[in-house]
């Protein structure tokens, strides 16, 4: 297709999807344009990123795999998305991409609870799949994006860390098998679900025994369609995954009292044999030994860095609030250096014992137990929200309305403490000179995942969307920390400053990384030849060479 005609493609898309589901109105392309994030891909000029040509809601595996092939064969791109939440998810370029949104494929195909495996759709969130879950005695892995976010995206093509990792891992290493449509079209199950009789028919009933492994025989190609950080979308489409899940000794049905966003327990009652505290250690040192130890100890369902601002910001009820009472005020400014641990036992003897270890591991370490998070309905609001991940927005987004992350490689518990210092300072420079909010600059954000094995700390920073000069002191912090990681041992971190800039992320770390930028363009260019998956926020495919 030479000259794109909108009219002709959006009549292609009907053909294959149906008329409902297939749309090229300006007001409906503008609404999948404005995005969060976009003003800091745009220079902070604004919140729009780049309009699609249409956009099209399949139902079905076999939709899909049509529309790749007719972006292929006419010059187009695509761009598949579930629950569309962030600049990633829009296109790459203007009036070339097609946006796949799969909020019609919505639906938990299988559960299996004695090899606690999950099998899903795209636009299954984590919200949903949970509360399934939590009847079985059974719970998934929640990415720090909370309840809304897709399932199958955080395991199959992004990076997706959250408040249990202690207990559930982080989402990249939960996946057990994938059905994926490739950049050309061409269907790849992944798994050992892709060995069983009448896998190809897609009449099929799922059965979730099936998945139970995601790589072999032979070569693991988890590498190839999402490496470390995901494919954001560059590299096809996923279309069903199969997640590992864990156990839940909790309750079946959490009982919820009050409307969005002011959620609690009913009664501020907590569950039998759970409960959460706040500690703080005023030494990094301290903090540090103590995050191994509760590591080590296994006592942990959830253990999690929040910094006061934050955790003020999610318990008060509004921004009012949050800065004139003096009990949020408090929380805010209390200082120190704080995790959030949640405790969820099988029965009352377990329970005694995780909590005489965590005491004897706080007092080892000089800590001390916030009595703040003891008010009954402040201690209920914190282990709803954790539990289910349904405060997480209001925390980091209600200080300016704008919001966004930095450092965050994955290390060890030390190294991730280290990075949190230099973090620290530079942000402290940002708030300094203006246009960042004031959160006391140590607002890091993680946690160690698997009983320490490895870990990563994230520094949170926010800005007001509605100030020219605080997006622009947002994209200048964001470079700072980027040139800082290139001078200090600080790894591959989360920030991405433009919309393109894992691409540039790609090429400025690459050749102090081993030269992994090459082969991802290697492999971008040997499995998509027509750049047909956008790589807005991935990278253009390159032939290697020797």
């Amino acid at each position: 297709m030479s000259r794109i005609d909108r009219n002709e493609v959006l009549t292609a898309m009907q053909n294959i999807v149906g008329d409902r589901f297939a749309n090229s109105d300006d007001y409906l392309l503008d609404n999948y344009a404005y995005q969060y994030l976009a003003d800091l891909g745009t220079g902070g000029d604004s919140k729009f990123t780049n309009r699609p040509i249409c956009v099209v809601l399949p139902s079905k595996t076999d939709e899909i795999v049509k529309i790749v092939k007719y972006c292929n064969e006419n010059g187009l791109q695509f761009k598949a998305q579930s629950t569309g939440w962030g600049a990633h998810n829009c296109a790459g370029r203007e009036d070339t991409v097609i946006i796949l949104d799969c909020r019609r494929m919505n639906k938990i195909l299988d559960i299996d609870p004695k090899n606690m495996i999950a099998v899903v759709e795209p636009y299954v969130i984590s919200g949903q799949l949970q509360t399934e879950l939590f009847k079985l005695g059974l719970n998934c892995h929640v990415a720090g994006c909370g309840a809304n976010g897709s399932q199958l995206v955080t395991v199959t093509s992004m990076c997706g860390q959250g408040w249990t990792g202690i207990s559930t891992g982080f989402s990249n290493r939960n996946i057990v098998g994938a059905e994926w449509v490739m950049p050309e079209g061409n269907v790849c199950r992944i798994g050992s679900w892709s060995s069983f009789e009448g896998v190809e028919d897609p009449n099929k009933k799922i059965d979730a025994s099936e998945w139970y492994l995601a790589d072999g025989p032979g070569p693991s190609i988890r590498g190839v369609y999402r490496g470390y950080f995901g494919a954001f979308g560059g590299m096809g489409v996923f279309t069903k995954a199969a997640i590992k899940i864990y156990d839940w000794p909790g309750p079946k049905i959490l009982e919820i009292q009050g409307r969005s966003p002011n959620y609690s327990l009913v009664k501020n009652k907590m569950p039998k044999n759970c409960d959460i505290f706040h500690v703080i250690w005023d030494d990094w040192e301290d903090f540090k030994e103590a995050g191994y130890l509760l590591a080590y100890s296994e006592i942990c369902w959830g253990l999690c860095r929040i910094q006061g601002f934050d955790l003020a910001l999610a318990s008060a009820p509004n921004n009012t609030t949050m800065y004139t009472e003096k009990i949020f005020q408090d929380m805010a400014h209390r200082g120190g250096h704080e995790l959030i641990v949640v405790i969820v036992a099988d029965n009352e003897k377990e329970f005694e014992y995780r909590q005489k270890m965590l005491n004897h591991i706080v007092e080892k370490t000089n800590g001390e137990h916030n009595p703040i998070l003891q008010i009954k309905p402040l201690k209920a609001l914190a282990f709803l929200a954790i539990v289910r991940q349904c405060n997480t927005t209001r925390g980091v987004f209600r200080a300016g309305g704008g919001f966004h992350t930095s450092l965050g490689a994955l290390g060890s518990w030390d190294w991730c403490v280290e990075g949190a210092k230099i973090g620290e300072r530079l942000k402290q420079e940002a708030i300094d000179t203006g246009g960042l909010v004031d959160d006391g600059a140590d607002n890091v954000w993680g946690n160690p995942y698997e009983g320490g094995t490895f870990s990563h700390l994230e520094e949170l920073f926010m800005y007001d969307i509605t100030d020219e000069t605080s997006r622009k002191a947002a994209i200048h912090y964001l470079d700072s920390v980027i040139e800082a990681s290139k001078t200090y041992p600080l790894g591959i971190g989360l920030g991405i400053g433009d919309m393109e800039g894992s691409v540039h992320q790609c090429d400025m770390f690459g050749s102090i990384t081993n030269n992994y930028h090459t082969w991802m363009k290697a492999i971008k260019y040997e499995f998509d030849p027509n750049n047909a998956s956008d790589p807005g926020n991935y990278t253009d495919g390159k032939k290697y060479e020797e």
